[in-house]
């Protein structure tokens, strides 16, 4: 579903939202088809921790290959503020579940630090 922001979500991730949007029209990476199972780019997924305002941004594909990628990370480490990381997780399976079992670190570091029922991740 292309959407530019979400009621659900944390409002912080809306202008990250658009930032990563934006470019990832500029690259050559086809949009995935799950009728016909063409394309690469399956999934966005945006996390933010919310006490902390850090930020991971986990791409999910067909496959690994993403040329540019590294370079587009980069980039957005640079310009996305408290962007922790950047991930590829990798889905080849014809399902409509979202992730698959493997996930590579592209930048930066693949968590951001939280609260769950009240423990920190630093407890």
């Amino acid at each position: 579903v292309n959407v530019n922001q979400c009621p659900v979500q944390d409002e912080r991730l809306d202008t990250v939202l658009q930032t990563v949007k934006q470019d990832l029209q500029s690259t050559d990476w086809p949009a995935y088809n799950e009728r016909n199972q063409k394309g690469e780019l399956r999934h966005l997924g945006l996390r933010i921790g919310r006490r902390t305002g850090q930020l991971l941004i986990t791409l999910v594909a067909k496959t690994d290959r993403l040329p540019g990628l590294d370079t587009l990370a980069k980039v957005w480490m640079q310009t996305i503020p408290n962007l922790q990381g950047v991930c590829l997780n990798i889905n080849p399976k014809r399902t409509n579940a979202i992730f698959g079992r493997e996930t590579q670190l592209v930048a930066g570091h693949a968590r951001v630090a939280g609260r769950i029922c009240g423990a920190d991740d630093r407890d």
